[in-house]
């Protein structure tokens, strides 16, 4: 008689592959650095420690990691089968709201309180920032997109903690039905620097939000609007700052959010530069892998729920994190992404970075 074998991870389609987690290392980070800077003396130096490991380590490991990271089933093209442990991928994007409160209660608390400088507390509100749009903004991302009330509001708290309640409903009513487009304003054209495409962008979501929320709500209704209701999260995490650590609190809360808002537009502006939908017939072309940048950069995908898998997620909006594919027509930048935002920063290096690239696409 033969011994049995035994059963490979992969063969089960409902086993949990625990690398979605490192999303919680995002808050760990942040933290772990302010009692770095605390036990060597150092505050000033460690404040930009969470910086170093965004846009350092995480390259570094993007590179390096080309197997599957803690057994999970994330291939080159390929995501984890649709109904894999659907309680699993749904729980974890719901630990982000507890991470992303203690994240600002110790973060709050050590800018007021930690005796940094001027350059530490710059660095402090750089990395809460840069952490906050990349655990709040990005899991609300995907959690918005889900179909239950709970993931939903969850969605909306994440970015109230931002002051970006906004975001949800011009993602959703805006963002995906108008990708590509002049309509867009999360949509940057070829040749515009990222410090253009910010004033585009920022107060542009912003107003198609309301027009998009006065469209929906009769005007006897108006106190309906979810944008009260996030905007009113928002004024309450102000109260709490404001308990915390009085005016300087509050002062951190505010800045910390335009921190993230701003990060969360530059990935926008990576996303979709330069991809443009044509009008055939007075309406415009489908979405399709053209119309987004895609990249499979490991951990990054990981720790950001497969964010850069970006062109399946306009394809199916509806399809879970965790079920997304890399889309194999859809344009690669040729560096990781997390340099690809800093190149961002200085416009004519971003055109001479990408602008050979656009021109190779082919045509549709």
């Amino acid at each position: 008689m033969q011994p049995k074998q035994p059963t490979s991870t992969r063969s089960r389609p409902w086993a949990v592959r625990p690398g979605f987690l490192v999303s919680l290392l995002v808050p760990a980070v942040l933290i772990a650095s302010f009692r770095l800077g605390e036990i060597t003396g150092h505050v000033d130096l460690f404040a930009f420690l969470p910086l170093v490991v965004a846009y350092v380590v995480v390259p570094f490991h993007n590179r390096l990691v080309r197997q599957r990271l803690f057994g999970d089933a994330i291939g080159e093209t390929g995501g984890v089968a649709r109904g894999a442990a659907p309680a699993y991928y749904r729980v974890v994007p719901l630990l982000a709201l507890p991470a992303q409160l203690a994240m600002l209660f110790f973060a709050t608390d050590y800018w007021s309180t930690g005796g940094l400088g001027a350059l530490g507390m710059l660095g402090t509100l750089g990395s809460t920032g840069l952490y906050s749009s990349l655990l709040a903004i990005n899991t609300a991302h995907e959690l918005i997109h889900r179909g239950t009330l709970l993931e939903r509001a969850i969605g909306g708290l994440l970015l109230s903690t931002v002051t970006f309640g906004s975001f949800k409903i011009v993602h959703l009513r805006v963002h995906h039905r108008f990708v590509g487009t002049r309509l867009d304003p999360s949509s940057a054209r070829r040749g515009q620097n990222l410090y253009s495409f910010w004033l585009q962008s920022v107060p542009g979501g912003i107003g198609e939000a309301w027009r998009a929320e006065r469209a929906t709500l009769a005007s006897p209704r108006w106190w309906r609007s979810e944008l009260l209701l996030w905007y009113g999260c928002s004024a309450l995490w102000c109260t709490l700052a404001w308990s915390l650590a009085g005016i300087t609190g509050v002062v951190f809360f505010l800045l910390q959010s335009l921190v993230a808002i701003l990060k969360l537009e530059m990935i926008n502006y990576v996303q979709h530069y330069g991809l443009e939908r044509r009008a055939v017939d007075g309406r415009f072309e489908p979405v399709t892998d053209r119309h987004s940048w895609s990249q499979e950069a490991h951990v990054t995908n990981l720790a950001l729920f497969n964010l850069f898998r970006h062109a399946d997620h306009h394809a199916n909006p509806g399809r879970p994190y965790e079920a997304l594919r890399l889309r194999s027509q859809s344009p690669t930048y040729p560096l990781d992404v997390s340099l690809m935002v800093l190149l961002a920063l200085v416009p004519p290096w971003w055109r001479r970075v990408v602008h050979p690239h656009l021109d190779a696409l082919p045509a549709a």
